[in-house]
């Protein structure tokens, strides 16, 4: 028999042992790896973080079973896809500690499924795992949506956050409280809920264009040297945009033997 999340949320209230504390004061905004407050509703990647170092990002693949709707998984080597962050209180920005929706900004739908929302599935008897699905609820913060709320906790590491499903949005309910942590099955990364982390960063899709003097900049600080030692040209202006960034025209330097 499949156990129901709202059942599981009143017979394992021992479960919130695994929760973080509760806030004291205001929550901080969360930022992305530029320093920038993470807007709502605006694209993100995000960048898994192993010990300060990017190892993948989000993804979906068909349900366990190849049944949908579409779970959440591990990306190892990219990427992944975009998400989309939505606060229950509304505000214009996402804040640490605070719940939100996830929902992915652009996904293929070959399930056919209304809504590409994040959701905590219900219990699965054969692997012991709730894991992380789609599928879910947007907005409509109360007792019957508790599972499709997650929260992004500060690590104590500057612009590094850990994922969390510890809903806040009914004050009188009891429920699941826990980290989300990365399950292996047959080689792919599935998140469910677990006693560890699932640590990121944020990466904004679609980065505005910046000036020529900070596209300089940076490259300088990144490889270490001047520009004009760099390339024998660069144009000013970027030819393109990118995901993470802007492409800029130049012309590499010839290295005699």
């Amino acid at each position: 028999m499949k156990t129901s999340y709202l059942v599981a949320s009143l017979s394992l209230f021992l479960f919130s042992a695994l929760a973080t504390k509760p806030l004291l004061g205001a929550p901080e905004p969360l930022l992305d790896i530029r320093g920038e407050k993470v807007l709502a509703g605006t694209p993100y990647y995000i960048s898994a973080m192993d010990i300060g170092v990017s190892s993948g990002g989000i993804g979906v693949t068909s349900g366990r079973n190849q049944i949908c709707p579409l779970d959440v998984i591990h990306e190892p080597r990219v990427f992944g896809l975009p998400l989309v962050f939505l606060p229950a209180n509304g505000e214009t920005y996402a804040y640490e500690s605070t719940d939100l929706n996830i929902k992915f900004g652009d996904v293929p739908n070959t399930c056919n499924q209304s809504t590409s929302v994040w959701k905590v599935d219900d219990y699965d008897p054969s692997r012991g795992q709730w894991f992380i699905t789609t599928n879910g609820v947007e907005g409509n913060p109360g007792a019957h949506t508790l599972e499709n709320w997650f929260k992004f906790e500060n690590l104590g590491v500057e612009k590094v956050y850990k994922l969390v499903h510890c809903p806040s949005v009914c004050e009188s309910c009891i429920s699941l409280c826990s980290g989300v942590s990365v399950y292996y099955e047959d080689n792919v990364g599935h998140l469910a809920l677990g006693s560890g982390y699932y640590t990121i960063s944020f990466i904004k899709d679609k980065v505005p264009a910046f000036s020529p003097e900070k596209a300089q900049r940076l490259i300088e600080s990144e490889l270490r040297a001047p520009v004009n030692q760099l390339f024998r040209a660069f144009e000013d202006l970027p030819i393109a945009p990118a995901s993470l960034g802007q492409r800029n025209m130049s012309l590499c330097m010839e290295i005699e033997d």
